[in-house]
C-alpha cells in the first residue's frame, strides 16, 4: 500500500477513499474571514446579487413596517373602544348628576316649606261679637214661640171674652208654655227645628176647642 497524502484545506477533516490511496485532509486553525472575497463572480452576476439583496431589504422592511402599522391599528382600535366607553359613562354620570340636583333642589324646597308651616304664626284675632243665627232660623223660632202661646193662651180663653185674658205665671198652663218654649228652643240649637215645626198641630178648625169668638161691630 501506498503512504497516505496529506492536505491542508479551509474544511473540517475528510477522509476520501480512492480505490487503494486514503487521503486525509487536515482543517487549517485559522478562523475564515467574515466577508468573501466576490473575485470569483462575473459582473451580472455581482449585479444580480446585488439586486436580490435589495429585493430582501425591501421586503424585509416592509413586512416590519405592516407588522407596527397592524400592532398600532390594533392600539388604536382597544383606545376607541375605551374612550366610547368612557364617553357614556361620563354622559350616565352627568344625567344622574343632574337628577340628584333637581332631587337635592326639591328636598329642599319641601323642607323649608315644613319649616315655614310648623313654625308658629301670628295668633287670629278672635271676633268681638260672634255672630248670630241666620235669619230664617230667627224667624222660625219667633214663629214657633208665636204659635205656641196662641195655642197655649187659646186653651184658657173663655167663649164670651172678646180678648185674650193676660197670662198669669204662677198658673199651670203659663209653667206648661215655659216648658215647651223652652224644649222647643233647645231642639232648635241641635238642629231639629224642622222636625219639630213637622210635628207642631197648628191651630186651626181641625182642632177640637176651636171656636173663635166673633167679635161684635
Amino acid at each position: 500500500m501506498s503512504t497516505p497524502i496529506i492536505i491542508t484545506v479551509p474544511n473540517n477533516y475528510l477522509t476520501v477513499d480512492e480505490m487503494d490511496s486514503k487521503v486525509v485532509v487536515d482543517v487549517s486553525s485559522q478562523p475564515p474571514s467574515r466577508k468573501r472575497r466576490l473575485d470569483h463572480l462575473t459582473w451580472e452576476e455581482k449585479m444580480q446579487r446585488k439586486k436580490l439583496k435589495n429585493r430582501v431589504a425591501a421586503q424585509t422592511s416592509r413586512d416590519r413596517k405592516k407588522a407596527k402599522m397592524d400592532e398600532m391599528e390594533h392600539k388604536i382600535s382597544l383606545l376607541a373602544e375605551a374612550n366610547e366607553r368612557l364617553t357614556s359613562e361620563v354622559a350616565s354620570l352627568k344625567a344622574l348628576n343632574e337628577r340628584l340636583l333637581s332631587e337635592n333642589a326639591s328636598l329642599r324646597s319641601a323642607a323649608a316649606a315644613r319649616s315655614v308651616a310648623g313654625a308658629p304664626g301670628p295668633a287670629e284675632s278672635t271676633p268681638q261679637q260672634k255672630e248670630g243665627p241666620p235669619t230664617a232660623i230667627r224667624a222660625a223660632r219667633l214663629l214657633l214661640a208665636m204659635c205656641l202661646l196662641s195655642q197655649t193662651s187659646s186653651l184658657t180663653s173663655t167663649q164670651k171674652s172678646t180678648s185674650i185674658p193676660s197670662i198669669n205665671l204662677q198658673s199651670p198652663s203659663s209653667k206648661k208654655l215655659m216648658q215647651v218654649l223652652q224644649e222647643r228652643l233647645k231642639m232648635s240649637q241641635t238642629g231639629s227645628l224642622e222636625s219639630a215645626l213637622k210635628d207642631l198641630k197648628w191651630w186651626g178648625p181641625q182642632q177640637s176647642n176651636w171656636n173663635p169668638v166673633k167679635v161684635s161691630s
